[in-house]
């Protein structure tokens, strides 16, 4: 093979190599600037899993919908979560589908367990995780944890959705960003982040 032969194959792979993770990266930043946003109320985590690293991890209360008409898909098979939103402004999965809708919000899930019984297919939303800094991000999982585990949750995500694509906008705990939440509810941290 020719030197200019290697060449051409080389920055052809080099090309491909940074043309994929830039346009997830893209795709990502698209769905939070033009994307619909919904508010999600957030379930309790088990707390010897909530955190690691730096993210906290998140778990969507209403995480199932209606079993969709026709064969029940397997675990782990791609299905969309139509959302509808509700007087409070919270958002649900209003139901399953086996195919993208042609309109409205939707997102793009893997199917869970099936309760046949009350025909109810639970999904796995890929809500799962909020990035922060890492030096406050143990106190935010505290809060989270501590705000999750309440009779009356109050801690919310807000997630940007298109086409399909779900992006975390923000952890709430009521009306308020958790990295503001932390910092009202921290003393001083006497100089120990960077």
């Amino acid at each position: 093979m020719k030197a200019s032969a290697r060449l051409g194959l080389l920055a052809a792979v080099a090309l491909a190599q940074i043309a994929v993770p830039a346009n997830m990266i893209l795709s990502l930043e698209r769905t939070l600037s033009e994307g619909t946003l919904c508010r999600f109320r957030t379930a309790p985590v088990d707390p010897y899993d909530a955190f690691r690293g730096r993210y906290v991890r998140l778990a969507i209360e209403e995480s199932s919908g209606p079993l969709p008409e026709g064969p029940i898909p397997e675990p782990g098979q791609t299905v969309y979560a139509r959302i509808e939103t509700d007087a409070e402004g919270i958002s649900k999965i209003a139901e399953v589908l086996l195919d993208p809708p042609d309109q409205g919000v939707y997102i793009r899930a893997t199917a869970g367990w099936a309760d046949t019984g009350q025909r109810i297919l639970h999904v796995n939303l890929p809500i799962d995780r909020y990035y922060m800094n890492e030096w406050k991000a143990p106190a935010a999982e505290q809060a989270y944890w501590d705000q999750s585990r309440m009779a009356q949750r109050n801690a919310f995500v807000h997630v940007r959705v298109r086409n399909g694509e779900a992006a975390v906008e923000g952890l709430y705990i009521g009306a308020v960003p958790i990295e503001e939440y932390v910092a009202q509810q921290s003393e001083p941290s006497g100089g120990n982040e960077p």
